[in-house]
């Protein structure tokens, strides 16, 4: 099972700060160990709790009014990685730091 988690920011609070206050939800949650890539016109944000689990794959995109987020592939070694109560407590905070909501 392979699941993704898409959000749109609401406001114009500006592209680095979503990405302080999404490191920092990221942070709250555990996962403080963050390495930065562009691919594809996309900003990437890999971030862990340690070198011995899986990655979560956060994706950042922008535009003339818009920002948005992805966060996928959310796979089966997430969940047993960090349990699903984690996993929904980080994407709340997400939600509330970066003022986003999800899409779908």
């Amino acid at each position: 099972m392979v699941i993704g988690f898409y959000f749109h920011v609401a406001g114009p609070a500006g592209e680095r700060a979503v990405l302080a206050e999404a490191d920092a939800a990221c942070a709250s949650a555990g996962f403080s160990d963050v390495k930065v890539a562009n691919e594809h016109g996309l900003e990437h944000r890999y971030y862990c709790r340690s070198a011995t689990e899986p990655q979560l794959d956060a994706s950042y995109g922008s535009g003339p009014g818009w920002f948005a987020m992805s966060l996928y592939p959310i796979e089966e070694e997430h969940f047993a990685a960090y349990g699903p109560e984690l996993l929904a407590r980080m994407f709340a905070e997400l939600c509330i730091r970066t003022n986003a909501y999800p899409e779908r």
